[in-house]
């Protein structure tokens, strides 16, 4: 996305899931499943893939924005984005240059669920699985 600062996007995309979209990691400790290159939570589908897996490279980037958005503009509910300098507070997540605007296809007027207004995030180390097409 055109607003996000490519150099905290692409480590974020390469710490959650080595840039493998069909990627998936269980959470046992939640019991959830993270998915996709921005690895997105099964908490998250709900509100940004209609209860589905957003394994669909399109639906699982709505949902990285979505999620982003929900951080404040940010990638602080990440739990990589400190080792990719993007959650630390002083490290504006936004492009200066951007205009705004959405990808085609992102739904923007979406309100937020009540459980993000506040959200918070703390993982538990993963065991990373591969998903394969059937």
């Amino acid at each position: 996305m055109q607003g996000w600062k490519q150099d905290q996007c692409q480590c974020i995309v390469n710490a959650e899931s080595s840039g493998m979209a069909n990627a998936a990691n269980w959470d046992a400790p939640d019991a959830t499943y993270d998915v996709g290159l921005w690895q997105i939570n099964t908490v998250n589908w709900a509100s940004c893939n209609g209860g589905s897996m957003p394994c669909d490279q399109t639906a699982n980037r709505n949902c990285a924005i979505d999620v982003w958005r929900y951080g404040g503009n940010s990638f602080k509910l990440w739990s990589t984005c400190s080792k990719c300098g993007a959650c630390n507070g002083d490290d504006d997540a936004v492009n200066a240059e951007w205009d705004g605007s959405w990808p085609e296809g992102y739904d923007a007027t979406r309100p937020f669920p009540a459980w993000a207004l506040n959200a918070t995030e703390a993982r538990m180390p993963r065991k990373q699985i591969v998903l394969t097409e059937q």
